[in-house]
């Protein structure tokens, strides 16, 4: 399954940024990345990434310009997070994915009884909230294997989303009632603001 434009401008609708992504490429025995560099596969990033070097300036939510950009060949899609390309503040958002089991389980404590949309990639789980002007100026931080994507400071930072192609093969996809149209993007609990900045002040950044 490719992405199609009326994928991505069902992500328009929910508020979010698309960005469009290179691919994975599925050979016999391997898997490479669309835009041709062997390093991609050694570090498991095939179809994980923006195509172009200033990609954070070419996210977009118009309608005309996504059904050109996607369709000629079979382009992922990433989110924007943060601030970049100039986001309004109250339109960004952060992703919080747990990269390990470890992860998952503190963020199961952390967003106990908090509900908030969420996707699956091909091992993990994607939990959107609001950008929040207290959170670090980090492109992302990691906590005992929870990854906070916070796109500080007009950092480059996105997240590969729905319903892209994971290098394993498996397709992104939102969990059932989980979406944004089901469940709006909320603001961070402020005990999660809090336990972050806790956790960043004692990194000395």
């Amino acid at each position: 399954m490719s992405v199609l434009s009326s994928d991505v401008l069902q992500l328009v609708e929910y508020g979010l940024y698309p960005v469009r992504l290179h691919y994975p490429v599925f050979e016999q025995d391997r898997v490479l990345c669309s835009c041709g560099d062997p390093a991609c596969s050694e570090k498991k990033s095939q179809g994980k990434h923006p195509v172009g070097n200033s990609w954070g300036k070419t996210a977009t939510q118009d309608a005309e310009i996504i059904s050109s950009l996607w369709g000629s060949r079979p382009w992922n899609v990433g989110i924007v997070v943060g601030l970049c390309h100039g986001i309004p503040a109250d339109e960004a958002i952060i992703d919080i994915e747990n990269d390990t089991e470890e992860g998952r389980m503190l963020a199961d404590v952390l967003l106990e009884g908090v509900e908030y949309p969420c996707y699956t990639s091909g091992k993990s789980i994607h939990r959107l909230f609001r950008w929040d002007p207290a959170l670090p100026p980090l492109a992302t931080m990691t906590v005992k294997g929870l990854e906070f994507r916070f796109g500080g400071k007009g950092l480059q930072s996105q997240s590969v989303a729905p319903p892209s192609i994971h290098p394993s093969g498996k397709t992104y996809q939102w969990i059932e009632g989980k979406s944004p149209a089901e469940i709006p993007i909320g603001k961070l609990p402020e005990h999660v603001i809090e336990f972050i900045q806790k956790e960043y002040a004692s990194r000395g950044d």
